[in-house]
């Protein structure tokens, strides 16, 4: 329900305030039609008829306005009390599809407590004409201008409506401008809108600052995940303009303050919370509204509501948070937000006992983490160990429990607890490969490999397993490969045993070479598993040279790997070498060609590296950054601003030397670190 598909901007906002003084009174619902009463200066009838998707299908009133066919500020009321403040959220009309806004300004009101079109200015209560201006329909309002502009004064008047109206566009065409994902925003961006938007007081245009100031607010925090202290300081300087301007319309400056807190998930909002309550504003509506919606089965981003329902109690409605702790603590969001909350008051034995509750409702790992991290913080080391050992059985030898674990003994006692660690994930045939490898227990390793039979596996570790237990791998492939050849196979099978056989080749040539004539003997007449398993003395090249190549690959730079030199050559588009040329063209077989700049993918790597930052806001901050042209550019200024450029050419690196590796793989080579 978007009452802005319903509503002009202001009839929506003139509905609201009848809202919160609670003139919607005796809602009765009769099958899809809802019927009731709303205070205006007399008792109106309101009837709203809604679709089962939540749809107004028609809606009426009994007030004059709504009967000259117009939709009234108490059939918005109606329809508040009806589904909430969130029929408000995501409007999008544009206000000049509406006739009753579009022609008259903000001071005049067809929908007021008299129902009759009244001039509220004091500034022109004595003009001849504006003075008197009472008027019920459009035709009147028709003749006054009529007579107005007989009249040089009233036309200035009328003048002056028009360019508030232009101003007020102009600005926000400025803020939309300044404001974009398109642009680098600078500290004078922010100055200019503040000193455009401040510029209207003189004016007296209260209401469009109160507009802008809340559009450029929604701007910042739909650009920013987190903000900078400029850009703090700008949003807390609109809060002040908000301020200044509810003198004049404090319902609505309250709105803007209430749509913000429920609407948005930001840091900000956090700090407007605390600015709001030291104001002395109730924070009672926005509590009210965060209930609805964690009790609203539907609700998107609950938790973000439940952080913040539960920052407001923890800090300033401290009598309601025993209510709301036994209401909601069913629920499993709700206690993990609880305990963070415990946390950051440093209350950690009510978090550890929201944290056991939680383990034994629902054995989440989460609940495991947060009570890791209590254990830690009040340096309870027997509770910690306890913890580890359940999670380490839980997760089936997951090797970043065990490696906590490893760091709470000293070398002595962890040599005696690890073999009873070890060997009970062993008796619960857990997958302890990750333990295996941290522990450098390669027999083991490969003891396991031979229970499970698991091909797949070894294969990812192969490299590993060929340098540290040879013999044993070899063995294994050779016994798999004669098995699983016994039968005759199809052209995939013996490309999958092509690959062992090319494994063991790059280790051990002749023992390959070996099991291959074997197979000549064992199968002579099957021509397609011969072809396929013959192999070839391996090529072989420095890993460095490869990186070296990909690294400086681009438009202007092709490499090949020369199979009879093994060596790396480079073509230049600068330095036409014909001769290398001629000799690559005549000699194509003899040349694999190496990855070019359209093969690594950097940006994906830049990616990669800025979504794997432990820390939050540098993350987004990054990510925010990579957009558009420049993006390399921009990247690199702002890690090095972070301290963290060193670690992307690190992490580059080993990118690379993974792309390296495995284009030596596919091509049957060798690599020499």
């Amino acid at each position: 329900m978007l009452l802005g598909n319903y509503f002009a901007n202001r009839i929506v906002n003139r509905g609201y305030n009848y809202y919160l003084k609670h003139k919607v009174n005796n809602i009765v619902k009769n099958g899809d039609c809802y019927c009731g009463t709303v205070e205006g200066s007399e008792n109106y009838q309101v009837s709203i008829e809604v679709s089962s998707d939540s749809r107004v299908i028609g809606m009426s009133c009994t007030c004059p306005y709504a009967q000259k066919g117009k939709k009234c500020k108490h059939e918005a009321a109606m329809l508040f009390e009806i589904f909430g403040i969130e029929a408000v959220l995501g409007k999008n009309y544009e206000e000049n599809e509406y006739d009753d806004d579009y022609y008259y300004d903000n001071d005049y009101d067809f929908d007021d407590e008299n129902d009759k079109y009244v001039y509220e200015s004091r500034e022109y209560q004595d003009h001849p004409i504006l003075g008197k201006l009472e008027l019920k329909s459009k035709s009147e309002i028709l003749n006054i201008i009529l007579l107005a502009l007989n009249d040089s004064t009233t036309y200035q008047i009328f003048e002056n409506i028009i360019d508030n109206d232009n101003r007020y566009l102009e600005m926000e065409k400025i803020i939309k401008q300044k404001l974009s994902m398109d642009k680098d925003i600078k500290k004078s961006d922010y100055q200019i809108i503040l000193k455009a938007i401040k510029s209207l007081k003189q004016y007296k245009q209260y209401n469009e600052m109160i507009d802008l100031c809340e559009l450029a607010m929604t701007q910042l925090i739909n650009l920013y995940s987190n903000t900078t202290v400029i850009q703090n300081q700008f949003l807390f300087d609109l809060v002040n303009i908000l301020e200044e301007c509810s003198s004049f319309d404090l319902d609505k400056v309250i709105s803007v303050f209430h749509q913000l807190c429920i609407q948005y998930n930001h840091n900000f909002i956090y700090q407007l919370i605390d600015y709001l309550n030291k104001q002395n504003y109730s924070l009672n509506f926005i509590i009210h509204v965060f209930e609805e919606r964690i009790e609203d089965k539907g609700c998107f981003y609950k938790n973000e509501i439940m952080k913040k329902y539960l920052y407001i109690l923890f800090h300033y409605q401290n009598d309601q948070l025993d209510e709301a702790i036994k209401k909601y603590y069913d629920d499993q969001s709700f206690k993990l937000i609880l305990i963070y909350m415990y946390k950051e008051n440093k209350n950690y034995d009510q978090a550890e006992k929201v944290c056991l509750d939680g383990i034994q409702q629902s054995h989440s790992v989460d609940f495991y983490h947060l009570l890791i991290d209590i254990y830690q913080k009040t340096n309870q080391k027997n509770k910690l160990i306890n913890v580890l050992k359940q999670l380490l059985c839980r997760k089936q030898g997951n090797v970043e429990y065990y490696k906590q674990l490893k760091q709470l003994y000293n070398q002595e006692e962890w040599q005696k607890e690890k073999q009873e660690i070890i060997t009970y994930l062993e008796k619960q045939n857990n997958n302890i490969i990750d333990i295996y490898l941290e522990e450098k227990m390669y027999y083991s390793l490969m003891k396991y490999f031979k229970k499970t039979n698991d091909v797949i596996q070894i294969k990812k570790y192969e490299d590993i397993l060929f340098k540290n237990v040879p013999k044993d791998i070899i063995e294994f492939y050779e016994n798999y490969i004669y098995k699983v050849l016994k039968k005759s196979g199809t052209r995939e099978i013996y490309q999958q045993m092509s690959s062992y056989l090319k494994s063991i080749a790059r280790y051990d040539f002749d023992k390959a070479e070996d099991i291959y004539h074997q197979l000549e003997l064992l199968y002579p007449k099957r021509y397609a598993m011969l072809e396929e398993m013959k192999i070839e003395r391996s090529l072989s090249v420095q890993l460095i040279d490869i990186i070296f190549a990909i690294e400086n690959s681009s438009n202007h730079v092709t490499s090949y790997y020369n199979k009879k030199t093994q060596k790396i050559v480079s073509l230049f588009e600068e330095l036409i070498d014909q001769n290398l040329i001629d000799e690559i063209d005549e000699n194509w077989d003899q040349y694999i060609a190496l990855l070019s700049s359209y093969d690594v993918h950097e940006y994906q790597i830049m990616q990669d590296f800025i979504l794997n930052l432990k820390n939050k806001d540098i993350r987004d901050q990054l990510w925010n950054t990579i957009h558009g042209k420049g993006a390399f550019r921009r990247f690199k200024d702002l890690a090095a601003r972070f301290g963290i450029l060193e670690d992307w050419f690190l992490y580059l690196n080993q990118q690379y030397r993974k792309i390296a590796i495995k284009w030596c793989r596919e091509n049957n080579i060798i690599y020499v670190e």
